[in-house]
């Protein structure tokens, strides 16, 4: 199975500029100030740990130093063609048409989707089962029991913005987000050596794999035009108001729920997802299509529900065994 972030590519002029702003990645010209030493770094590496590669991901991703239209695995060609694939190969379907075929100002993660019995829908690619929430947790969680946090400061402050001479007082979370990616990224190259603990250190190895997996062609999907951001942050259940954090089997709980109600319409989903291409027929179309569009979606224990490490370890357990 071929990880699709080795498909991504670095601009280098967004780098020099990065390299130059002291709020982006000037502030760790102390590690460096090498544009080569940043290049290869976040070049994709197949010798690297998985989970380093997906830390290296997020973090230049955040950075901005990937070029427009390679900045997301789920918008590389291979993942892009495959999802037209699928799309066209289901006996509803007419013809499908992608991103800058649509509209010159279109999102490459746009498909056109023209049925046979004459209505369209828009949808739009995304990572089925994603990874950052849970190994985030994982790694806030070992943080905690690995570093001496003082009194009456967060983990965060006493770890990445004290080390990396940031700024305290930013409103914008934005610009924490690489500069604890980096730093995420630099424990995990330090694991599972430090790790003591027989579940953390099962955890990390499911992990490790999740990581192998959460960028290949079969955890590639489509979802209604807008989904693809809403889910990863504020976007609930529409009936049982479960966060749906990315969760494949949520989001199917989700479609479900809105389909159940015989008086949500187009209106509905468009102020849901705040914009007028997504429509119920696309939600229809994908739960009439799951079989042929949508890996086996997991289907979690209540061990599996926990918020500690067991729960990470159970969740990424059950991810894995339907993607391996």
């Amino acid at each position: 199975m071929s990880d699709l972030k080795k498909y991504l590519l670095l601009d280098e002029e967004k780098l020099s500029y990065s390299l130059k702003d002291a709020d982006k990645l000037g502030k760790l010209k102390f590690i460096s100030d090498d544009i080569n030493y940043w290049k290869q770094l976040f070049t994709y590496n197949e010798e690297r740990a998985a989970l380093e590669n997906f830390m290296l991901y997020r973090t230049a991703g955040e950075f901005g130093l990937y070029k427009k239209g390679a900045d997301d695995a789920d918008i590389t060609t291979p993942a892009l063609n495959e999802l037209k694939k699928r799309l066209c190969s289901l006996s509803c379907v007419e013809k499908v048409k992608m991103g800058k075929e649509i509209d010159k100002n279109e999102k490459d993660r746009v498909f056109l989707v023209c049925l046979k019995d004459g209505r369209y829908i828009y949808l739009e690619s995304d990572t089925a089962n994603s990874l950052m929430g849970d190994l985030g947790d994982f790694l806030r969680k070992i943080i905690m029991q690995i570093e001496d946090i003082p009194k009456g400061l967060n983990w965060a402050e006493a770890t990445y913005i004290k080390r990396y001479n940031l700024d305290e007082n930013r409103t914008n979370s934005n610009y924490y987000k690489p500069f604890r990616n980096y730093y995420f990224y630099k424990l995990i190259s330090k694991l599972p050596g430090v790790l003591q603990d027989e579940i953390a250190i099962e955890c990390y190895t499911q992990l490790e794999e999740r990581a192998r997996v959460t960028h290949v062609l079969k955890n590639m999907i489509l979802v209604p035009y807008g989904y693809n951001s809403a889910r990863g942050y504020n976007l609930k259940t529409y009936k049982s108001n479960r966060k749906i954090q990315d969760r494949l089997d949520l989001t199917f709980v989700d479609f479900e729920e809105m389909m159940d109600d015989t008086m949500f319409r187009d209106i509905e989903i468009q102020k849901r997802l705040r914009n007028n291409k997504c429509t119920i027929d696309s939600v229809k179309f994908l739960l009439e299509n799951k079989e042929q569009v949508f890996p086996q979606i997991p289907v979690y224990t209540q061990e599996a529900e926990n918020k500690n490490i067991t729960g990470i370890l159970e969740r990424s357990k059950i991810i894995n065994g339907t993607l391996l």
